[in-house]
């Protein structure tokens, strides 16, 4: 009688790391899957904010009536600085982050017919990902490769 109650014991512990093996690997694609989607809503929301604050800089700053794309451009580099954007091997000091972000963020200045100006603020998340990616997990599938947001300035009537 022992005999087969040990058996049946080591049976249910080779069970149990079968379970906690297909639990955990469920959970873990299901936290990466989130924590990866929360990296790429916050650097769109970084960038909606830049564009924002660039607009803004359009509207606050004096400059002769004529968009200023150089003073709109440090607006959203200054803003998006001090960002987990920039990787850690950049972010000795402002002058280097705001170097990288140059060479990685496109920002561009448009003036319409109507006297609207808009700033568009675009980054190829692709080159730099927040999270990095898993083999068996492939990101790139369903992340975007370049992430664009825009903040437009209304002509006032």
């Amino acid at each position: 009688m022992k005999r087969g109650t040990a058996v049946a014991r080591r049976r249910q512990r080779g069970i149990a790391a079968i379970e906690f093996a297909v639990v955990f690997s469920v959970l873990f694609v299901l936290f990466y899957g989130i924590a990866t989607f929360g990296a790429l809503f916050y650097t769109q929301q970084l960038m909606a904010r830049a564009a924002q604050d660039g607009a803004r800089a359009m509207a606050v700053l004096p400059n002769g009536g004529a968009p200023d794309a150089q003073r709109v451009r440090d607006v959203v580099f200054d803003a998006l600085a001090g960002s987990p954007m920039v990787p850690p091997s950049a972010a000795q000091s402002i002058t280097s982050r705001r170097d990288w972000l140059a060479g990685h963020v496109e920002v561009g200045v448009t003036a319409s017919g109507s006297g609207d100006l808009t700033v568009r603020v675009s980054y190829r998340y692709s080159d730099n990902p927040l999270l990095p990616s898993i083999a068996l997990l492939d990101a790139s599938r369903w992340v975007p490769d370049q992430l664009v947001q825009t903040a437009t300035l209304a002509k006032p009537i």
